[in-house]
């Protein structure tokens, strides 16, 4: 399975993948985009537009308008590119909590789990349009839980990575309060 773990994960990924990229642009992708928009406009969050959101997945938004105006075809294309990001992340950590916890079959039970996490994590019911908190916070939240671990290995040499480990924990916050529990 080692061999074409991932390209399966890519053919998981891209069928279970494909409605979010079809979903209605009248989704939370145009509240967030919006408000976002507005904001790099210079308009003020919270006063002018609001929405009971988190700042950051505005501030997210708002560098989506700077860097590709009202083509949603790119901003898809960004959240697509997030979404493969964590699932390579998730599978690394996959790896070293399994390592870590001396599963038998480690490495394999890692792929199968990160299988299933790359078609669960990308159906439309749960990505939406693929703009909202949940789909930035899995990424952080995997960054953040890989960097811990990486420092477990050796707390000596790497603390790095727990501040690194903190200050993505600490973005989870501003992206969605009840992340932080």
């Amino acid at each position: 399975m080692g061999r074409y773990f991932w390209a399966i994960a890519a053919i998981v990924f891209a069928v279970s993948r494909v409605a979010t990229w079809a979903f209605p642009f009248d989704s939370d992708h145009w509240i967030f985009y919006y408000i976002g928009k507005h904001w790099a406009q210079g308009q003020a969050l919270y006063v002018d537009m609001w929405d009971h959101k988190a700042p950051l997945i505005f501030g997210y938004n708002a560098l989506l308008h700077k860097l590709f105006g009202d083509n949603i075809v790119l901003h898809r294309v960004l959240f697509t590119a997030i979404a493969l990001a964590a699932i390579f992340v998730f599978c690394k950590t996959a790896q070293n909590l399994y390592h870590t916890l001396q599963i038998k079959n480690a490495e394999w039970i890692a792929r199968l789990s990160t299988l299933l996490f790359a078609f669960l994590a990308n159906l439309s019911q749960f990505t939406n349009s693929g703009n909202n908190n949940e789909n930035l916070g899995i990424l952080f939240l995997c960054l953040t839980l890989w960097t811990y671990l990486l420092y477990r290995k050796n707390p000596t040499q790497t603390q790095g990575y727990l501040l690194t480990s903190g200050a993505f924990a600490g973005t989870l916050f501003f992206l969605k309060g009840n992340f932080a529990v």
